[in-house]
């Protein structure tokens, strides 16, 4: 019998995208990563971690300043008890373009294959420097597999605060 085109629609589609949800992306994808890395025998000695922001487009309600935005107005009034996963705001825009709100993600991949291992959405005015540290902590909690040795990543980690935070972390194998 199998899967017939009547139970693909929008109501099935928003079920698994809510059930995605409440699972967490981030951990399914953290989870297929480390079955993939056993299965083709993957050795992850360094991990390399960077971020990025992604701009996104559309009318943007207007809201008054230090208040929630229509839309998170909306979406409270929708699931008072759900939480907004993340906000999408304006922030430094690596795009140039400070009119557009935006979201940040942030990946942790191998070292030389580049094959991503961790990816952490974030708040559209989150910096590398306050996310990286929190992504090693989460990646390194639920990371099943070899750990790596070695962390590359730019400049922004690198404060005092930080290394102190994720030294010992970092040595522990």
């Amino acid at each position: 019998m199998g899967v017939e085109a009547e139970h693909l629609n929008d109501s099935r589609l928003g079920r698994v995208l809510d059930q995605l949800y409440e699972y967490g992306v981030s951990l399914l994808f953290l989870k297929i990563a480390c079955v993939m890395a056993k299965c083709f025998g993957i050795k992850i000695s360094n991990a390399h971690i960077d971020g990025t922001s992604l701009s996104v487009h559309g009318k943007y309600l207007k809201s008054v300043e230090g208040e929630q935005s229509s839309v998170e107005n909306i979406l409270s009034l929708e699931e008072e008890s759900e939480p907004v996963a993340i906000n999408i705001n304006h922030g430094y825009s690596r795009d140039h373009r400070a009119d557009l709100k935006q979201f940040t993600l942030s990946l942790l991949t191998t070292g030389e294959e580049g094959i991503p291992l961790f990816m952490q959405v974030g708040d559209g005015n989150e910096l590398d420097q306050n996310a990286f540290p929190k992504m090693i902590q989460e990646f390194q909690s639920q990371w099943l597999g070899e750990q790596p040795e070695v962390y590359v990543m730019d400049a922004a980690f690198y404060t005092e605060k930080n290394l102190k935070q994720c030294s010992e972390s970092i040595k522990q194998k």
